[in-house]
């Protein structure tokens, strides 16, 4: 295998912005998403996307999108984990709810994600998700990267992050519903929630770190042995857990979306992300309850 070879990826975030009314218009629910691009806010609740990777020297930089251009190596995560921060403040002037969903190409998802992606081409590192970086439960994943630094995060030091605690942390990322479609590809959603509301003006810790392609993955060869520019071979492992292994030349882009939703009217961020939604029909568009 040829582990010099290289693919680019360009880390993204989309964003709509939304705002719908329930119980029959008696009672109306503020939401919010964020992009890099272009941030609309729906009355009180306004977040943003934050995403921080590191230069040449190792220092935490904005991820921004049109310098984003990074280079994806078979490896691992402690070897050629192309490293991407996500983290969501809440700008806006009351407390908010918030999920994010991390779209991966489905293509290169196993089928048994996220219970088991040991054969996934594309791995994503979430961080905080199983509360075990922050309190030394899990040895297999580095603690060094800089993004902690005692018992605080350290990656903008311009942000004001909620403490390190468990309440605080990320749920242990599920599917987000369907595949989704964009830009004629297949996304897998892999959907984290964080345990208790952001509070104004506060940034959450990060519900990402990173990502990296898997170590079997290697370049595609023609009939010559000739590498085939932008093609690779992947594992492809079905349900019935058995893995083939075939030409990719599709996208290796990973996306980010960011949500946001008002605190009053919910227990809790599951009923806060059902009644969201609840508030599509199967078309995909808004409605009132």
């Amino acid at each position: 295998m040829n582990k010099k070879t290289k693919k680019r990826i360009v880390g993204l975030a989309l964003v709509f912005a939304l705002f719908a009314v329930i119980a029959s218009g008696t009672l109306a629910y503020f939401t919010d998403t964020d992009e890099a691009t272009n941030v609309f806010t729906a009355g009180n609740i306004d977040i943003q996307l934050d995403e921080w990777g590191k230069d040449a020297e190792g220092t935490f930089v904005e991820f921004a999108e049109d310098t984003a251009l990074k280079e994806l190596a078979p490896g691992s995560s402690s070897t050629t984990e192309v490293m991407k921060v996500a983290t969501i403040t809440n700008t806006g002037d009351s407390d908010a709810w918030v999920w994010a969903e991390i779209l991966v190409p489905s293509k290169l998802v196993s089928a048994n994600a996220p219970t088991n992606e040991s054969n996934s081409a594309l791995h994503y590192n979430t961080y905080g998700a199983y509360a075990t970086e922050y309190f030394g439960r899990y040895t297999q994943t580095p603690i060094n990267d800089g993004v902690q630094v005692g018992n605080a995060i350290s990656v903008d030091p311009n942000a004001e992050y909620v403490d390190i605690a468990e309440e605080n942390t990320w749920s242990n990322p599920v599917k987000g519903g369907d595949n989704v479609t964009i830009d004629d590809v297949e996304y897998v959603v892999m959907l984290t929630k964080m345990k208790s509301p952001l509070p104004v003006g506060k940034t959450s810790l990060p519900f990402l770190r990173g990502v990296y392609m898997d170590n079997d993955v290697d370049v595609a060869r023609d009939a010559e042995g000739k590498i085939i520019e932008d093609t690779y071979v992947i594992p492809v492992q079905g349900t019935d857990n058995k893995v083939t292994w075939e030409d990719y030349d599709g996208s290796w882009e990973v996306l980010v979306r960011v949500y946001g939703i008002q605190v009053p009217g919910f227990d809790n961020v599951d009923d806060a992300y059902n009644a969201y939604i609840a508030s599509f029909n199967a078309d995909g568009e808004r409605v009132a309850h």
